[in-house]
């Protein structure tokens, strides 16, 4: 049987992907993403909101969005509907000053990994601070210790690995350090663009 292709449909840029270089400037150095969808429906395009509520400048043009930190402190957000956020997230807190809370988590037992787990034992490994009861997700900000991490090969969390690993001293390791090819498979590239 032959299908024909009726209509072509062109897809948004994902936000998912996107929100490891805009936290990556909201630690760092001034970044800029093109090519977002702002109107857009995405689920992790929540990120803005958070980025703002901490105190990261965050500055919008149509498809274009810019971000760069300064003093942080910390968030409170309800991630039901984006529990993808959850592991670059937790390396945004790490970077507050205070407690962050991360609710709408329970979902993510059952992602590529146990991603509760993994960022429980990510950032711990990193000295910070780190606890989930339940309902929620707790962070205290504190700056980070060089360590080898996990990856428990998956593709978020050893994004959020080698973000965490960008702000701690000395040399840090991921394992499963392919596991990126998943989603976003010129992250390594990107990120030594970054600095």
């Amino acid at each position: 049987q032959e299908y024909r292709l009726q209509k072509v449909v062109k897809c948004e840029n994902d936000w998912s992907s996107a929100c490891f270089p805009l936290v990556a400037g909201a630690i760092g150095k001034k970044v800029t993403v093109q090519g977002l969808n702002l109107t857009s429906v995405q689920g992790d395009k929540t990120i803005l909101e958070v980025l703002k509520d901490t105190g990261a400048r965050v500055k919008l043009s149509k498809n274009k969005v810019i971000v760069f930190g300064g003093e942080k402190k910390g968030f409170s957000v309800n991630i039901e509907h984006a529990p993808d956020l959850a592991p670059v997230l937790s390396v945004l807190a790490s970077d507050c000053k205070g407690e962050s809370k991360i609710f709408g988590v329970e979902r993510l037992k059952i992602k590529e990994s146990d991603r509760i787990k993994a960022i429980l034992e990510t950032l711990n490994k990193a000295g910070i601070q780190a606890s989930y009861n339940g309902e929620y997700l707790k962070i205290i900000g504190n700056e980070p210790k060089r360590a080898d991490y996990d990856g428990f090969n998956d593709h978020r969390i050893v994004m959020s690995a080698v973000l965490l690993s960008s702000l701690a001293g000395g040399v840090s390791t991921v394992s499963d350090a392919n596991a990126v090819d998943k989603s976003y498979p010129s992250f390594y590239k990107d990120i030594r663009r970054l600095g």
